[in-house]
């Protein structure tokens, strides 16, 4: 009878036991803290591609200009592949994490912010591609006659160093240099469909409106110059009733006097005449 309370005991202990483990993993089930080292790696690149996007827009006013020179071009095609490779990085770095459903609400919150920063620099960069490969074609450097625009900074009217390509100058470099051209003209057409193609796969796999939760901030100058203008427009109204009313008083006096002095000289007729 023992040996049977003793193992019916014993049982119970272990079924104790299994319950307190289970119950010991179900820790996890509450909102997952991210590793902060994860958040600020990411935050880095978006802060370095934001950088490289500024640097590129710089750049990019002088393609067409008397400062346009191929080291300007080498530079923006450097600015133009880091920001690609950082765009792809942060792709497989960012965007993965925004589908974690299992996050806390301050961790989502900072990567929907790092998003939208990444998703800006993006677009802004996608822009600023289009608008170099439209300039990089309207003025080649080593193929034809093309005046560059005179930003008055240099002396006017200075042509490209080939102006117009001959049977006489068609050297090894000269078109070397038209072939690397032609092909740097490609490759920057690639890259700005690599890129167009990148942002639609991002906005495709994060389910985030950038403008969804935006609200503008409350404007007091803007309130306050509201209240000016219409105290301002109530003081002209005011200021117009009365002057026409002084205008009706002026008018009434005119027509007044007129009358009485038509009266007087009616009065005086009448009395020379029964003189």
């Amino acid at each position: 009878m023992s040996v049977s309370c003793n193992s019916k005991n014993n049982r119970e202990s272990e079924i104790g036991q299994v319950q307190l483990r289970s119950f010991t993993n179900c820790r996890g089930l509450g909102p997952e803290k991210l590793d902060p080292g994860i958040i600020q790696e990411c935050a880095k690149i978006v802060v370095e591609l934001n950088q490289e996007t500024a640097a590129y827009c710089t750049h990019a006013v002088y393609i067409g200009g008397t400062q346009d020179s191929e080291d300007l071009r080498e530079e923006l095609k450097r600015i133009r592949l880091r920001g690609l490779e950082l765009a792809q990085l942060n792709r497989l770095k960012l965007v993965p994490l925004l589908s974690n459903a299992t996050l806390g609400t301050d961790d989502a919150q900072e990567l929907e912010r790092l998003y939208k920063i990444f998703s800006a620099c993006l677009e802004l960069l996608e822009i600023q591609l289009i608008k170099t490969l439209a300039l990089v074609q309207a003025f080649p450097l080593h193929n034809g006659t093309k005046v560059l625009i005179n930003t008055g900074i240099t002396e006017p009217f200075i042509l490209c160093k080939h102006t117009k390509i001959t049977v006489e100058s068609l050297d090894g470099s000269t078109c070397s240099k038209t072939l690397m051209e032609q092909e740097e003209i490609r490759g920057l057409e690639r890259d700005v469909n690599s890129l167009h193609e990148l942002i639609y796969n991002i906005n495709q796999s994060a389910d985030i409106n950038p403008w969804a939760d935006f609200e503008p901030p409350p404007n007091n100058n803007a309130a306050k110059t509201l209240n000016t203008s219409s105290s301002i427009s109530g003081s002209a109204d005011t200021s117009a009733t009365n002057n026409a009313v002084r205008t009706q008083r002026c008018v009434c006096v005119v027509v007044l006097t007129f009358s009485a002095i038509a009266i007087s000289a009616v009065v005086i007729g009448v009395v020379l005449g029964i003189i």
